[in-house]
C-alpha cells in the first residue's frame, strides 16, 4: 500500500511472500507485510526479553535426540526433534513441570558425563536479574528440575575471578570456563557436590565465548594480543605472525570472532574482523603438528568440520550461501583460480661484510592431485643487502610439471645470478586446478666479494 487515512488503504496490492491474494472483510485486522512472520522469523513473545550489547550469538547442544540452545544474554529453548522442523522451540522455563528454570544465559551446554543441563552467566534462583559468574546446573537427565532438593542432583557455582564468564567450551574429561581474568576447570565429581571447580590460571583472557577450539585434546584459544592453549596446563603459543593480526583486528566486533578446526590437516583457524570491517573478513590458521602459521583474507561466520562428511562446510557472509573446503583447487564463489602464494622471512647466508652469490636452484615441488594437464607454479627468490631494505634483485623461474597417472616429470634446476647478505624464497601460482607442495629446495651459494 502507499498511504493509510484512518483505516483506508491505498495502492493496496496483494499478494506478498508467497500468501494468497484473499479479501478482507471490513473491520477485521490486518499485517502489515514488513511485520510478516515468515518461517524461521522469531514470533513476537511476551515473555520480556533481555536486551544484549553485543552480538546475536547462539550456542546449542544436543539433549539427546532433541536441542537445548539459547540466545546470549537471553532466554533458554527446547526443540523437540519428534515434532518436526514445522514445530518451534519452547522456551526452556515455559515446559511443563518447569521448577526454577532459568529464564536468562549467556551460555548452554549438557554435560557429557552426566547430562546435566548447565547454565553459564545465568539468573539465581529467587531472581530474575543476570548473574555473569554464576553456573547452574540442573538435576541429571532433566530439562525442567533446577530446583536444588536432597533428592535431586541440581545445584549452583559461582567463579570467584572476574567480573563475567566469557564462555564455556567441552572437552573429553572436563568443562573449560573462561572468565575476563582466569580460567576454569569444571569436573563432574559425583554425590553430594555434583561438579566442583578448579582455577587452572590468572590473567588468561579470551576474545569472545566461540573463540576456543579442542584439536587431539588440546584446546586452543585466541585471548589478548596472543595465542594460548592447553593440554593438562596453561601455555602460551609461540606465534611467528602475531603483529600482522593484533596489529589490524576489530576488537569493538570481537563477539563475533570463532575458532575452528580441521583434523584431517591437525589445523586450528580463528576466523576476525580486520580493523576496518564490522564482518569476519580474515583468518589465521595454527598446523598444531608443523607448528607453522598462515593467515589470509576470506569471509566465513560459521564452519563445521568434516566429521562424517567428505568435506568441512563453512557459511559465506557475502553471498549467504554454504561452501565445501579443500574441494577441488580452484575458488568455488566465483569459478576463478586461487592466487596462492607462500613466502619465506629472510634467510641470512652472511655476517658482517660477507656477501653471497647465488648460482644455481634446485626445486623441490610437487604437483600431485592438480587437475590440470600441465600444473607450474613460479617459485622467485629475493635477495637483500641490509635488513628492511628493499630487495635489490630478484629471479623468478618457472616450475612446470607434466603428468601421467602416476609419474611427475618437472624442472630439475634454474640457474641464477644473485648476491646479498639475505634472501627470500617465495613460490605463487594463479593457473586453475593446481596443487602444489613445496619440498626443501636447494640453491648453490659461493661466497662474492662487495662489488
Amino acid at each position: 500500500y502507499d498511504t493509510i487515512s484512518t483505516n483506508t488503504f491505498s495502492g493496496l496490492v496483494r499478494p506478498a511472500l508467497g500468501t494468497t491474494a484473499a479479501a478482507h472483510a471490513d473491520g477485521t485486522n490486518v499485517v502489515d507485510a514488513n511485520n510478516f512472520i515468515n518461517w524461521g522469523f522469531a514470533p513476537a513473545d511476551t515473555e520480556p526479553v533481555i536486551v544484549s550489547a553485543g552480538a546475536r550469538i547462539w550456542t546449542q547442544d544436543n539433549f539427546g535426540e532433541d536441542l537445548v540452545f539459547n540466545i546470549k544474554d537471553d532466554k533458554i529453548f527446547f526443540w523437540q526433534k519428534d515434532y518436526g522442523v514445522g514445530q518451534r522451540a519452547w522456551s526452556l522455563a515455559n515446559l511443563d513441570g518447569a521448577s526454577e528454570t532459568p529464564t536468562v544465559a549467556r551460555q548452554i551446554l549438557v554435560s557429557d558425563q552426566s547430562r546435566h543441563v548447565i547454565a553459564f552467566g545465568t539468573n539465581p534462583i529467587g531472581s530474575d536479574k543476570q548473574d555473569l559468574m554464576l553456573v547452574r546446573f540442573g538435576d541429571a537427565e532433566s530439562l525442567t528440575e533446577f530446583n536444588p532438593l536432597t533428592t535431586n542432583s541440581a545445584g549452583d557455582l559461582r567463579l570467584g575471578t572476574g567480573s563475567e564468564i566469557i564462555g564455556a567450551l567441552q572437552t573429553r574429561q572436563e568443562i573449560l570456563i573462561w572468565t575476563d581474568a582466569a580460567l576454569y576447570s569444571m569436573r563432574f565429581v559425583g554425590a553430594p557436590f555434583v561438579f566442583g571447580l578448579e582455577t587452572l590460571a590468572t590473567g588468561t583472557t579470551i576474545q569472545s565465548m566461540k573463540a576456543a577450539a579442542s584439536q587431539n585434546d588440546v584446546v586452543y584459544w585466541m585471548g589478548d594480543n596472543r595465542f594460548q592453549y592447553y593440554d593438562g596446563a596453561v601455555h602460551t603459543l609461540d606465534c611467528t605472525v602475531i603483529e600482522d593480526v593484533f596489529s589490524d583486528v576489530n576488537l569493538a566486533r570481537k563477539d563475533v570472532f570463532f575458532a575452528a578446526t580441521n583434523a584431517e590437516f591437525n589445523e586450528v583457524t580463528w576466523w576476525y574482523c580486520t580493523a576496518n570491517s564490522a564482518d569476519v573478513n580474515r583468518y589465521v590458521t595454527y598446523n598444531t603438528v608443523d607448528k607453522a602459521w598462515t593467515f589470509g583474507d576470506l569471509a566465513r561466520t560459521a564452519w563445521v568440520d568434516r566429521l562424517g562428511r567428505d568435506f568441512p562446510i563453512a557459511a559465506s557472509p557475502n553471498d549467504k550461501r554454504l561452501y565445501e573446503h579443500d574441494n577441488g583447487q580452484d575458488d568455488g564463489e566465483n569459478d576463478t583460480a586461487l592466487a596462492a602464494f607462500v613466502e619465506s622471512s629472510d634467510i641470512l647466508m652472511g655476517q658482517g661484510e660477507t656477501f653471497q652469490s647465488l648460482r644455481k636452484l634446485l626445486p623441490d615441488m610437487s604437483f600431485n592431485g592438480s587437475e590440470s594437464a600441465t600444473p607450474s607454479a613460479t617459485l622467485t627468490l629475493k635477495s637483500r643487502n641490509f635488513p628492511g631494505a628493499d630487495f635489490n634483485n630478484s629471479r623468478a623461474n618457472a616450475v612446470n610439471a607434466t603428468q601421467t597417472v602416476d609419474v611427475q616429470q618437472f624442472t630439475e634446476q634454474s640457474d641464477l645470478r644473485l648476491r646479498g647478505r639475505s634472501v627470500a624464497l617465495r613460490v605463487e601460482s594463479d593457473q586453475s586446478g593446481t596443487q602444489w607442495r613445496l619440498g626443501v629446495p636447494i640453491i648453490e651459494v659461493r661466497p662474492d666479494g662487495r662489488r
